[in-house]
């Protein structure tokens, strides 16, 4: 299941804008799931002879996330060269990609968030930058500790998890 991705925001940009705006608010969130030390998943990989390169690209996917927490490559540039611009199930392993799913996905609370980093009039105006990333990091923490302390993957169910996580009394229900 896609979650996002770049090709879809590029009829968004304006004229002569760079391409990789359509996708920076996709490798932030992935930049964010860097720093914060979530687990990537792993994909089966094959050269151009047919060969299994899986764990050869697992490990240059992890290398390259190395790069993002050290700040010498944007989440931006991750997303595009090891993601193909794509967000999609299965980038995140466990709780973190049910996270992304409720969050990114289904309520669409990040990109609510992301504009408070970014005025919607700007989305796709915008390189990625630490102040951006510096803004929105603790906003998306804060849902990410919330959704984790309202039991992540545990009992309660979909809808409740979705309650707890993201606010809403007890008789809120979604509509």
């Amino acid at each position: 299941m896609n979650y996002d991705r770049g090709d879809w925001h590029i009829d968004s940009l304006e004229d002569g804008a760079p391409e990789h705006y359509a996708w920076v608010h996709i490798g932030l969130f992935l930049r964010w799931a860097v720093v914060r030390g979530l687990e990537f998943g792993r994909f089966q990989a094959v050269d151009e002879n047919g060969r299994d390169v899986t764990e050869q690209a697992h490990a240059a996917t992890l290398e390259a996330a190395e790069q993002v927490r050290t700040g010498s490559m944007t989440g931006s540039v991750f997303l595009e060269e090891h993601f193909d611009t794509k967000f999609f199930s299965g980038v995140l392993v466990g709780s973190a990609d049910d996270f992304a799913r409720v969050y990114y996905l289904q309520t669409g609370k990040y990109l609510e968030d992301y504009s408070t980093a970014v005025p919607e009039d700007q989305t796709y105006k915008v390189d990625e930058t630490d102040e951006i990333f510096t803004a929105l990091k603790p906003i998306i923490d804060h849902r990410y500790e919330a959704f984790e302390a309202a039991g992540g993957k545990a009992p309660g169910g979909f809808m409740e998890k979705l309650r707890l996580a993201f606010g809403g009394s007890p008789r809120w229900t979604f509509g």
